[in-house]
């Protein structure tokens, strides 16, 4: 009976199981990237992918390794492919309710797409700017830089937002990151003739950023005009000098107000202060590297202002002053009561 039961219930997984297309994400190319994707309604995990003895899982977590990744978004599953090659050109993939997909990939011409170099215009810094190049002979638009799911292009008009921009000259395509996020560390490129390249970029941790010395023009005093100077090797722009909430930069201008002026000469950086205050005691600088530096102001003890009365005060030693009058003239009276009856 046990036997029975299972073999009916094997027949109605088979029965209810379905095929589904896979997608590509366009031409696959030999050595191009390429994502494949498949779409079940309720699809159940664990599910796979798997190209000869090759599999790529997704359960809890799943498959995050630097030639293949598997995403999962609903009942939507991704497998990102590095290097597409002639020895992986069929994959397959299944659910746990046994709904499956197979795909034979549609190959563009069995072209080999070139690969190309990435260069970052230094080593990068977690939140500092970066900017990306590559050169392409006879690059053709759109062309696209790449992370995860982000994507900033460039066909008739490039982007241009606060955070990323691109821009062309000729075979040449730049993005400048504002900020570099652990989040983006591995960036693509491709162009419409699927020539492609990539780069995990090059990061200076935060504990190899130098601290350097900020010097005082003299000895601070409240109310009174200050100098703060401080020189780092290969300064890079832009710098900020902070307090508080306060922030005074200087890039390609710098910042030149009434009360805190910048001024910057080679690898140094100052910043003049109209006035000192006790709620501006603290002072940090940093540039374009996370080079840091920090100050708490030697301040000089003001003179003691003259204490000046307060009304209250005033009102006090007058009554004071009545009331000692008052027991004088009394003591004076009665003196002399005295004295006068006993003579």
């Amino acid at each position: 009976m046990d036997i029975l039961k299972f073999c009916l219930s094997a027949l109605f997984c088979l029965a209810s199981a379905a095929s589904y297309e896979i997608k590509q994400s366009g031409p696959a190319v030999l050595n191009g990237n390429l994502t494949l994707s498949i779409t079940i309604p309720n699809m159940k995990r664990p599910v796979v992918w798997k190209c000869q003895n090759y599999k790529y899982e997704c359960d809890r977590t799943c498959a995050d390794g630097p030639d293949y990744k598997v995403t999962h978004l609903g009942d939507t599953s991704t497998l990102w492919i590095k290097n597409v090659t002639e020895k992986c050109l069929t994959w397959k993939f299944e659910d746990d309710n046994l709904n499956i997909g197979r795909i034979d990939l549609e190959i563009k011409n069995l072209s080999r797409a070139q690969k190309y170099n990435i260069t970052q215009s230094g080593i990068a810094v977690l939140n500092g700017c970066l900017t990306l190049t590559i050169t392409i002979p006879d690059m053709k638009r759109p062309v696209v830089w790449k992370c995860r799911n982000y994507k900033y292009e460039c066909d008739k008009t490039c982007a241009d937002g606060p955070d990323y921009k691109v821009t062309q000259d000729g075979d040449t395509s730049t993005l400048w990151i504002k900020k570099v996020t652990e989040k983006c560390l591995t960036w693509r490129f491709d162009d419409d003739n699927l020539n492609a390249a990539d780069i995990d970029l090059k990061i200076k941790s935060f504990s190899s950023a130098n601290i350097y010395k900020i010097t005082q023009s003299g000895i601070a005093v409240l109310n009174r005009n200050l100098t703060l100077s401080i020189t780092i090797p290969n300064m890079k722009r832009p710098v900020v000098w902070k307090c508080q909430n306060y922030k005074y930069e200087c890039d390609k201008t710098c910042a030149d107000g009434p009360d805190y002026k910048v001024t910057q000469d080679g690898d140094t950086s100052k910043l003049w202060i109209k006035k000192v205050t006790e709620k501006c005691s603290t002072w940090k600088f940093d540039d374009d590297n996370l080079n840091i530096g920090r100050i708490d102001l030697e301040i000089k003890n003001p003179k003691p202002k003259p204490h000046g009365l307060t009304t209250l005060e005033i009102v006090g030693i007058i009554f004071g002053s009545l009331i000692l009058a008052a027991i004088l003239v009394g003591l004076a009276y009665f003196g002399y009561k005295y004295f006068k009856n006993n003579h």
